[in-house]
This record gives C-alpha cells, structure tokens and sequence, in this order.
C-alpha cells in the first residue's frame, strides 16, 4: 500500500527500486510524509507545499459533494465487435486492458461543487499521454455536449504528460474535435474553467486548456513538459512555470489544492448564478469629517474601493498575449444580490508592463461579460503624475477595439469616476450607459494646445500646461449624469460611507437598465454617445464657444497668410501685367449669323444646279 502511494505521489519512478525506500519523504524538502495529514489529504507537503501527481478519482473526492457524482459513459466504437470471430485474440486482449486505462485516465461526469451543479472532467497525469487521443477526447466531448444541452458550467482539471506513450496520427488532429465544440459552448453563454497540475504538456494545454475561460493553476505547475524515452532535464528546464504563466498574462492566477474547492465555489456562485434583485435603498445618512492631519494628502485607489462596494470577488489576471497588466484589476463579484464583471484602474501601479496589456485586459474581461450576459462596471481612477509619453500604434489600436466593444455590448455598462479621468483609457471607460462621479473626482485635460474654455488651470511639471473640470462641472456639460457626495476632506475619510454610497447609486443605475432588453440598451447607448454633451445648456454654450474659437483662430490664419502674400510680393521684383482684352459678345453673335447665312445661301445655289451638297 506505502509502494501504491508513493508511485501515485510521483516519489516512485518507474526504473527506481522500491527496496531502497523505507520511509516516505518529500524529494524537495526531505520532511517525513507519512503522518502528514495535508499530504495524507490532497497529496501536498505541509513544510515545503510541493504539489504531488493525484488520481483523477481522488481529485474529484476532493472538490466535488460528496455523493452528488454522477459519471457520464461513453461507449467505445470497438464494444459491439468484441464478439465478432474476425477480431483477432490479440486485439480482444489489448481492448480488455485499455479500456479500464482509459476510465481512469480521464474522467467525466456531472456533479455539484458548493451546490452548483457541473460537468466535471478530471485526468490523470500518470495514465494519460501528452496528447488526447482519439477515445479520449470522444470523452470530453460527450461532457461537453451535456453542459452544452443543459447550459451546465464546465469544470476541468488538465494533466497529462507523465506517461510514456506515443501518439498516433488520430491523436494529432483532435484538436479541431475540441475546437469546434468549445465554440460552440463558448458562444451558448456557458463558463469554461480549467485547473493545471503538474505535469501539463503542450498539446493538452494547446487543443483544450486553453480553450477555456478562466485558467487557473496550481503551484509548481509547468506547461510544455513532454517525457519521452529519455527524460532529458533539458526539456524540463524549457518549461514554463506557474510564475512565468501568471507573468506572461497566459492563466488567471495559482490556487493551492487545498483552496482550490473554495475558489471555485466562489466563482461558480458568480457565474453559474446570475442574476438576483436590485438594491434601491438610501445611502447611509451623514456624513462624517473627520480625518488626521497625516491623511489629507493620502487619496483612496480604485481597487480600494473593490472589497468594499463588491462580495464574493474572484480576480481574473491576464490578457492572454505578454503580460497581466497590474494598472488594471479585472474580476468577477456581487453587488448586493447583482451579479457583476468589475473593471477598476490602479493609479498606483507600475507602468513597466506596458501600455497595451491592461487595455487587452479590459477588452477580454467585457468579451467574457458579454458573453455570460452580465453588467459590466468600470472603475476609472487615473494617474495625474505621470511624464508624457509616446502613444504606439498597439495601444491607440486597442483602445479604438475597447471602445468599439463597449459601444456594442448588449449588457448594462456603469462607470464609475472615483479619481481623476486622464489619458485615452480613462476616456473611453467612461462612456458606459450610466456615468457616475464621486464629488471631488475630475476631468484632467492635458496639453498646451487646450481650449481657453478650460477652467481651474493648474501648473504641472514639464512646463505643461493642465486644465481640471470637476465633478460638479462635467455635470452641467451633460458629461456625468449623477454626482455622488463625499465628505469634504475626501473619501480617506470614511471609506466605508463612500464605498456604500457608490454601492447603492450603482445599484440604481443597474435597476433602471434592467428593464431594457439587450437591443434596445445598444440603440439607446448609441444615441446617448450621438449627443454627448449636447443634452444641457452648457453643453450647447460650450459647442457654440468652441466653434467661435476655431472661427477666430481660421481668421487668424487666413489674416496670417495674407500678410505673408504682401511681404512676398514686396521682395519680389515688379512683373509686366498682361492685359487681355475681352471680345464683344453682340459683334461676334453678328459674325454667326452672316456666317450662317452665307452658308445657307451657298447650300441652295448648289442644289438649284442639281449638284449635291
């Protein structure tokens, strides 16, 4: 039994002696195993955390309820000629023990996870391949299919790669199998979540694992290791690790096995129970000012606002293309009963991840929005220190694709101003159905070409020149439709009473949406853009204002364009004028017509003489 146990924790090697063991101890940190409850539990280290190899069947003990698994069967091609005298002895004796191997190598069913009821499939790494075979991913479309019909969320645990197999020329083409069928649960509304153990092998994580929505991994996991005959370190050494994936924005986050029923509980609870009853109750009353003489200058961040104002929030990292994007924290939560998709900026946050990877961020955490039909809410909250900088074409290009996206979500979009709005990111967050803004938060204009109806300029470094328009402002121009107060010192000083305020103006925001249907919010959004600063007074004062300032800065340039023409023409020499005298209309209308009779005149003497004309 210790032998059994040791192999299936990935102790045991194939070539290595069991004599040689006596006792069971971990390989990285030595600690004895045997009395480990953790390890004895979910197969990990308790003093090192090292992630042991877990039976598929053994990992669904784990997650699902107990007793609430439910295998889904499927039959194999070959289960009806098993009896057929043609079928050689051999073959009958390989099908009788593949089979079994193929139950346990991937395992599929229905089942509940926290009462949420899923399809499950579960591998296991030391019995299956790097590639899905045929049967095998015959197997996980069947389980597919049953989430697919009963719009069931998916739950998968990939692993494979340990095994020494050879993958036949069958194998190499499942991919489009796997392809085409999570296409069609992706665009049936259905989540797709996948965990990785250790091993995972490019080929699974290629055909499926990265067809899934959210991807999630467990410490020590790395992706593209294939064993082969010789086991060479070299190709360990290649393979990525969960950090390297958690960098590189390519998985959502690493989940130790212990915690990993409860994140799913958590993000099944959002996903797979949407919907609930909208909160339109009054803010808390009063408003307390209090707040230390320390604090004044400390400004509360957009992703503080996050534990507050949004329960149960699952975070969702990456952009699925070079990097995660810290400027920007994605996730998926509750306000109130709501369930709801939560952009929020981080103006504290770094820019070395670049420009780009928390625009793509945005972009695929609205994608998935869209497609599980949930309210989408955009926390924007900008930098007012940074340097000017040079805007790529990846970057405006992805800001052009997030705005068009959101322009076309057929969900409710709130956004929600809790700091300064700056920069084209923080511009086109704040185009949602409902625009929202705490009572200090403000426009930021930045620039030395501004408009001279700006107001409240303030000096900035760099000798640019910087315009703010605050809350209160953006409201008469029809740029914001509710100013939410604050206290007077600021949120820092009561977080709490702002995040509840913000929390019940969002709520009421997403009560009045609901009761338009998917086509009628996008053409109602698109009018709302159409006339963007149109629907007040000021808006149409401040149109009528621009449009003078270009009619006078037109007259300018034309004045400055004339004044060039005459300094030209003084220092250049005197030219002789041509004089071009125009012919008399009535004496050449006479020239015509005596020409036309002449003509006429000719015509007949040449046909009273019989000749022809």
């Amino acid at each position: 039994m210790r032998d059994e146990m040791q192999w299936r924790a990935g102790i045991l090697d194939d070539s290595s002696p069991v004599d040689d063991l006596s006792d069971l101890t971990c390989p990285s940190c030595g600690a004895d195993l045997v009395d480990d409850e953790r390890f004895i539990s979910h197969r990990v280290c308790s003093d090192c955390g090292r992630h042991f190899s877990i039976p598929a069947r053994a990992r669904l003990e784990l997650i699902v309820d107990r007793g609430s698994f439910q295998e889904i069967t499927t039959p194999g091609p070959l289960e009806d000629d098993l009896a057929n005298d043609q079928i050689s002895a051999i073959d009958r004796i390989s099908e009788q023990y593949e089979r079994p191997v193929l139950d346990e190598a991937i395992v599929v069913g229905s089942a509940e996870i926290a009462g949420s009821r899923v399809v499950v499939i579960s591998m296991d790494d030391q019995l299956l391949g790097a590639h899905i075979g045929a049967l095998a991913t015959e197997k996980i479309i069947t389980g597919l299919e049953r989430a697919l019909a009963r719009r069931l969320p998916v739950v998968a645990f990939c692993a494979g790669g340990a095994a020494r197999t050879q993958a036949g020329p069958l194998a190499m083409v499942q991919g489009a199998r796997l392809a085409a069928i999570a296409a069609q649960v992706q665009v049936a509304g259905v989540p797709m979540i996948a965990v990785l153990s250790h091993p995972t092998s490019a080929e699974i994580f290629g055909t499926f694992a990265s067809q899934c929505d959210l991807i999630f991994a467990e410490p020590g996991t790395q992706v593209g290791v294939t064993a082969n005959a010789s086991r060479s370190l070299e190709a360990v050494e290649r393979a990525l690790t969960d950090e390297d994936l958690v960098d590189r924005g390519w998985i959502d986050g690493v989940v130790p096995r212990p915690q990993v029923r409860q994140h799913l509980a958590d993000l099944l609870d959002v996903l797979g129970k949407r919907g609930g009853t909208f909160e339109t109750v009054a803010p808390p009353p009063g408003v307390p000012d209090t707040i230390g003489p320390d604090d004044r200058n400390i400004r509360l961040r957009g992703v503080e606002f996050l534990p507050r104002m949004v329960s149960s929030f699952v975070e969702m990292r990456g952009d699925r293309v070079d990097a995660d994007g810290p400027r920007v924290t994605c996730g998926f939560g509750r306000i109130g009963d709501v369930a709801v998709a939560v952009v929020a900026q981080d103006h504290a946050a770094s820019r070395e991840a670049g420009q780009t990877a928390p625009i793509r961020k945005a972009q695929r955490l609205a994608r998935l929005a869209g497609r599980f039909e949930m309210p989408l809410v955009l926390v924007v909250d900008c930098r007012t220190d940074d340097d000017v900088h040079i805007v790529r074409p990846d970057e405006s290009l992805a800001i052009a694709k997030l705005g068009s996206l959101l322009a076309m979500l057929p969900i409710p979009v709130i956004s929600v101003a809790v700091g300064p709005v700056r920069g084209s990111l923080g511009t086109v967050l704040m185009t949602g159905d409902r625009r929202l803004m705490l009572e200090q938060a403000a426009y930021y204009l930045d620039g030395s070409a501004v408009s001279r109806g700006g107001r409240f300029p303030i000096p900035s470094a760099g000798g640019m020149s910087r315009h703010l328009w605050p809350a209160r402002e953006c409201e008469r121009l029809g740029l914001v439709d509710v100013v939410i107060p604050e206290p007077e010192t600021g949120a820092q000083a009561d977080p709490g009473w702002t995040a509840m305020t913000l929390k019940v103006a969002i709520s009421r925001s997403l009560a009045e949406l609901a009761s338009s249907g998917p086509r009628r919010l996008v053409e109602a959004r698109h009018q709302r853009h159409r006339m963007l600063g149109q629907e007040t007074e000021e808006g149409l004062a401040a149109i009528r204002f621009e449009m003078r300032e270009w009619q006078e800065v037109q007259q300018s340039v034309a004045k400055s364009i004339e004044d060039l023409r005459e300094r030209f023409g003084q220092r250049m020499p005197a030219q002789p004028k041509l004089s071009i005298q125009r012919p008399d209309l009535g004496e050449l209308a006479a020239r015509l017509r005596a020409r036309r009779e002449e003509l006429r005149l000719e015509l007949l003497e040449r046909t009273g003489r019989g000749e022809r004309p």
